[in-house]
């Protein structure tokens, strides 16, 4: 009788790790806010993988001197760093307003979480995902 209890809670322990993983997937539908961001759309041609699309988003490469910002100008930002992009809607579609280090910490708005994927000090760029 031990070990029937002892697959049983295995089994439950189990089933318990995916109903987990599903309700953290599913949260954000419930509890997020829809939004519509403008694509830039490429469509390259691999010869090995074949026809796929690449969509870069308005914010995909930002310009720190064209958007204000809280970013220390001494420290490089590396890949994988987190920042906060301020979106603020222009009729249906959001644009960004701001990148932050910390959410909130500009204006009232729709703050997303994003990555760097690089930086370039000359030029004053950043890339984004």
């Amino acid at each position: 009788m031990d070990r029937k209890k002892w697959i049983i809670a295995a089994i439950v322990f189990q089933l318990a790790i995916l109903a987990g993983m599903l309700i953290k997937a599913v949260l954000p539908l419930y509890t997020g806010a829809e939004i519509t961001l403008k694509v830039l759309p490429r469509n390259p041609r691999d010869i090995f993988r074949g026809d796929y699309v690449v969509l870069n988003y308005e914010f995909s490469q930002l310009r720190l001197d064209s958007i204000p910002n809280d970013l220390d100008t001494t420290r490089t930002f590396h890949f994988g760093d987190r920042l906060y992009l301020l979106l603020q809607s222009e009729g249906n579609v959001y644009r960004p307003a701001g990148l932050y280090q910390r959410a909130g910490s500009g204006s009232k708005g729709i703050y997303m979480k994003v990555l760097v994927e690089r930086y370039t000090r000359y030029g004053n760029l950043i890339w984004l995902s």
